[in-house]
């Protein structure tokens, strides 16, 4: 997961412009947030769930829920012991 923070999210995506910033943080529940903003509307923020959710389920086997607003997308990752 941090690899994949570090050079997809932070990296190549951010500096592509499919959104215009990244953050990520830890919550209460042990849940690696991701926050993307970006200035399109709700439909992006739905397209850029359902990539990014694929993308970490497959590749790492981890657990997302995504909460959708207009303009920001929060993808909350449940680490799965493997």
């Amino acid at each position: 997961m941090d690899n994949m923070i570090k050079y997809c999210f932070e990296g190549i995506a951010l500096l592509t412009g499919c959104y215009s910033s990244f953050n990520h943080y830890r919550n209460d529940d042990d849940e690696i947030c991701l926050v993307f903003d970006h200035k399109f509307n709700n439909k992006w923020s739905e397209i850029l769930a359902e990539v990014y959710s694929d993308m970490i389920e497959r590749i790492l086997n981890q657990k997302i829920t995504s909460v959708i607003n207009t303009n920001t997308l929060v993808l909350k990752v449940k680490q799965i012991e493997q």
